[in-house]
């Protein structure tokens, strides 16, 4: 089992849909923020040794994935 401790962002208004975003260096991505459809704060990762090594050598991209809250 592995626990992570993640960081609160928080947002202007409560997200409609939820999102993942990734922060990607020379073709490698890592997860840095989830959202979750509803509600104002999302939760932001911490960045790994692997992350920072890449970042070193130059800027990333970043990228979200959105998804679509259900209707219940």
């Amino acid at each position: 089992m592995a626990a992570l401790f993640t960081n609160s962002v928080d947002g202007k208004v409560p997200a409609r849909n939820g999102k993942a975003v990734f922060k990607c260096y020379s073709g490698e991505c890592f997860l840095s923020q989830v959202w979750i459809a509803g509600q104002e704060a999302g939760r932001s990762l911490p960045d790994s040794k692997r992350e920072m090594e890449l970042a070193k050598k130059g800027p990333g991209e970043e990228y979200a994935l959105l998804g679509t809250a259900t209707e219940r």
